[in-house]
């Protein structure tokens, strides 16, 4: 019976990013047909329990409608992790300072914070095998 503190709860761990993902593209998902009932519910359109033949253009149409909102949607939402994945094709650790900025897309955030912090741990540590190679290389040679 503890009650988290809201100092605990602003320090708590972040959703793990497949979780975050999954409850974004469910909500997103929820809201396009949410608003294709609500369209349906409130639009003179009727659907038969067997379905007639004039129905069928009326029900296609609107489920190209509900398809095409929630691809755009989807892309939307998901254009950070295309940005991460060209990120991640081309990045060299040579060139240093190659980094994406977090969006305002939290939970994709979390997930390119996390890489931006990967490269600078690896260019981190490159950087001091760099600076310790030539006196190790010396101490061989003697």
């Amino acid at each position: 019976m503890t009650e988290r503190t809201d100092l605990q709860a602003a320090t708590a761990a972040p959703r793990p990013p497949a979780q975050a993902l999954f409850r974004r593209l469910f909500a997103i998902n929820g809201l396009v047909y949410a608003v294709g009932t609500l369209v349906l519910a409130i639009s003179p359109a009727t659907v038969s329990a067997p379905v007639v033949l004039a129905e069928v253009p009326v029900l296609l149409v609107g489920l190209a409608l509900m398809l095409g909102a929630n691809a755009l949607l989807l892309r939307r939402s998901l254009e950070p992790l295309d940005a991460l994945t060209t990120l991640m094709k081309r990045v060299d650790l040579l060139r240093t300072g190659d980094r994406l900025a977090g969006s305002g897309n939290s939970d994709l955030a979390h997930l390119i914070d996390t890489f931006n912090s990967m490269l600078d741990r690896l260019e981190a540590e490159r950087s001091a095998r760099r600076s310790t190679w030539p006196s190790s290389t010396s101490r061989c040679r003697a």
